[in-house]
């Protein structure tokens, strides 16, 4: 793009679904983007400040959602749709949704910009609408389970509309974008998203905790992440596990695991916990939640991430690799796209107890180089997104402003 062609700078909206989780992969991107856009206010249907502490640095904009009583977003999905277009983007030249859900369907006019940054369509209306139900308890009334279809029907069919809302759509990968083919019928671009800034941990932490050999689940624990599999392949094989993070399936991962099972309890101090329980080969610790440092220095220490279950990117294969710790993973997942088969990961094909054993006796059979697996991640570098999002929204001013001189 040539200098003098490039536009004044734009004033953006940055929209995503709700604000009320801790951090991940979707919010590094909206970190990202703040970086690139400082004054950009962040829209949402709901807004948690005590969840969501990284939204901090925005000016953030909630619908009229936050008002009502009810905060659960499982009893106020039917309303989603009318939340995001209830927004009153009129002020602002480009609009960038983040998406895995109805910020897509947010209205804007013809003299202004809608780029969506897809994470993934919604899965409780297409790949996981069975689990969303039989996950949760409200819907398990035989009455309420009855009814439940006829408003996902309705949110399906708004989101087929909502889809054609976007000037442009962004996949995060490779299999995103097919996905988008082919609910939507639109072509997306791909841009990867960014490589999050990991904290500085001292080599004396991950020696200590590198100790033992073990390996890592990091990860909400939920149904598609398949975390099961990791448990019972690493039952298996008497191969030592650490799971950090929360979810629904915790119970259910805790009897998996049966007698080799230890919790750690609020007080504990995780360094020294992980150090002291890994000494016992075959154990399957049980972490909670973990700060941004602790989740470093076991992302550094472990033999590998294990992530086998079929993730729409899955950033925190890209961290591990940056500190030189290889995967486990899903070979339809979008990081498998950027980390290669048997250089910087092992793809398993399949979801199965199986597939992990083997991934797991393979470790030990390849030479690792930290140079492989730093070089790969970092091709997903911030300054590589912030870059390529930069050229896409200048691009995308300069296309609508030749189009209307048409």
């Amino acid at each position: 793009m040539k200098e003098n062609n490039q536009p004044q700078v734009p004033s953006v909206a940055l929209v995503y679904d709700k604000v009320n989780t801790q951090y991940g992969g979707a919010e590094w991107v909206l970190r990202a983007l703040h970086d690139l856009f400082p004054k950009a206010p962040l829209f949402t249907s709901l807004y948690a400040p005590k969840n969501a502490l990284w939204a901090s640095v925005f000016k953030v904009v909630p619908s009229f959602l936050q008002k009502l009583p009810i905060k659960s977003h499982k009893l106020l999905l039917w309303l989603f749709p009318l939340a995001f277009e209830s927004l009153d983007l009129s002020g602002y030249d480009v609009v960038i949704s983040i998406t895995s859900g109805e910020a897509k369907g947010v209205l804007t006019k013809p003299n202004q910009v809608h780029l969506s940054y897809v994470l993934t369509p919604p899965r409780y209306l297409y790949t996981h609408r069975s689990e969303y139900i039989d996950r949760h308890r409200f819907f398990s009334l035989p009455l309420i389970r009855s009814l439940i279809h006829i408003p996902l029907h309705y949110l399906q069919w708004w989101d087929q509309a909502a889809a054609y809302r976007p000037d442009q759509m962004i996949a995060i990968s490779k299999k995103v974008q097919e996905r988008i083919h082919i609910l939507y019928a639109r072509d997306a671009d791909l841009i990867y998203p960014p490589l999050p800034q990991l904290p500085v941990v001292s080599k004396k932490t991950i020696d200590t905790l590198s100790q033992s050999r073990w390996h890592l689940c990091l990860s909400r624990l939920v149904g598609y992440k398949r975390i099961d599999l990791a448990v019972k392949a690493c039952v298996a094989n008497n191969s030592t596990l650490v799971i950090a993070g929360e979810g629904e399936e915790k119970r259910k991962l805790v009897q998996l695991a049966g007698s080799k099972a230890v919790l750690r309890h609020g007080s504990e101090e995780v360094i020294s916990f992980v150090t002291d329980h890994t000494r016992t080969q075959g154990s399957i610790l049980f972490l909670s939640h973990v700060t941004n440092r602790e989740r470093t220095a076991l992302l550094a220490a472990a033999q590998s991430l294990i992530m086998p279950g079929l993730e729409d990117f899955g950033i925190t294969a890209l961290e591990a690799a940056t500190l030189g710790t290889p995967s486990i993973l899903h070979a339809e997942s979008g990081v498998s796209e950027v980390l290669k088969n048997q250089e910087s990961a092992i793809h398993i094909h399949e979801e199965s107890v199986l597939a992990v054993q083997t991934a797991l006796s393979q470790l030990t059979t390849i030479n690792w180089r930290s140079s492989t697996l730093q070089a790969q991640a970092t091709s997903c570098s911030t300054k590589v997104f912030t870059s390529k999002m930069n050229d896409y929204v200048y691009d995308s001013i300069i296309r609508l402003k030749n189009d209307s001189n048409i």
